[in-house]
């Protein structure tokens, strides 16, 4: 498996080599085999590679009630800033999300942790959930690509 076009993981307590690998729309085996590793045991603190493919998510947004609140990265939430919240990406991570049913996308960071709900994988802010056209429906299963 070639690194070309990885990109670095850090593990953090709690994770497996499944749940990263599902966040990045790639395979326990693919992860492994570009770390050269033998086993699945893994450790907070550890660097991976992982070649990232498309993962499609529901993704939802949030506003008005987290506007001016901090968030994880500890910067103040702006909802007409560009950007996404996921529970595992790294903070900092840019990542580009396409909405199927129109074809609208944004690249957006990954500056907050969320969404607490069962079945969301992505919060979006107001501005990037307007510009891919989901702000009304409120949920849209949204195509995400985490890039290098």
């Amino acid at each position: 498996m070639k690194a070309e076009g990885a990109v670095s993981h850090e593990v953090s307590a709690g994770q497996t080599l499944w749940s990263i690998a599902r966040a990045y729309g790639t395979t326990v085996k693919d992860v492994m085999s570009i770390n050269d590793l033998h086993s699945i045991i893994i450790r907070p603190g550890m660097t991976l590679k992982v070649n990232p493919g498309p993962v499609l998510v529901l993704a939802s947004w949030y506003g008005p009630g987290f506007h001016g609140r901090k968030m994880a990265n500890g910067e103040v939430f702006d909802m007409y800033e560009d950007i996404a919240a996921h529970r595992v990406l790294p903070l900092g991570t840019m990542i580009m999300v396409v909405n199927p049913e129109n074809g609208r996308m944004i690249v957006v960071s990954v500056k907050d942790r969320g969404p607490y709900i069962r079945g969301r994988s992505l919060d979006l802010s107001r501005s990037a959930a307007l510009k891919i056209g989901m702000a009304e429906d409120g949920l849209k299963k949204v195509v995400i690509k985490v890039l290098p």
